[in-house]
């Protein structure tokens, strides 16, 4: 004899509806939405952070080499903005690479983060030379060093700052933000 299963009402298995899937996507979308800002400007303030550490990890390198020799890391006659290369050849003095300058070989980059896709710190190349430096918008990082050695170095043009001479520092090293006009994003060793 066969038995038939009665299904009650509770039983029942019940699907959702076209409706509630929509409401549910809906949902997800508007929250989506919400947080897509949210997170963006979150990664925009990190990286900003990550701008001021390796600025910070600069600007102690080049202060403690001058403490060690009494004398900066490059032959600066006067206060100039560094070219890439110049400022190139300084982290490798600064990194113990060089030794014109740095006759101990001291490595004064301990700080500074080796670069992961040209973003974030130092790249080096064949043979650990270093061969790049980047902020982590993937630009470059400034610098211009107390060249004359008077104590007092010109802000730099196209820096929002508003001070005109800053005074009592051996440099200057600032970051630019991801986009030009972006003043929030400009990190400064000064400031």
């Amino acid at each position: 004899m066969k038995t038939y299963r009665s299904f009650l009402p509770s039983q029942q298995r019940r699907a959702f509806s076209l409706v509630e899937v929509l409401v549910v996507i809906a949902i997800i979308a508007v929250l989506a939405a919400v947080s897509f800002p949210v997170a963006g400007k979150v990664m925009k303030s990190a990286d900003i952070e990550k701008n001021r550490v390796i600025v910070k990890a600069l600007d102690s390198a080049i202060t403690e080499f001058y403490s060690d020799y009494n004398y900066l890391p490059s032959e600066a006659n006067s206060d100039t903005k560094l070219s890439n290369i110049e400022t190139i050849n300084m982290l490798r003095e600064l990194a113990g690479q060089r030794k014109e300058r740095n006759t101990k070989g001291k490595n004064y980059l301990k700080g500074i983060p080796t670069a992961k896709n040209d973003r974030n710190g130092i790249r080096y190349g064949s043979g650990d030379d270093i061969d790049g430096f980047f902020c982590s918008f993937g630009g470059d990082v400034y610098v211009i060093l107390d060249g004359d050695y008077d104590g007092e170095i010109r802000k730099p043009a196209g820096v929002p700052s508003s001070a005109k001479d800053i005074r009592g520092r051996k440099a200057l090293i600032w970051t630019l933000g991801e986009e030009e006009d972006d003043d929030s994003a400009v990190v400064m060793s000064w400031k």
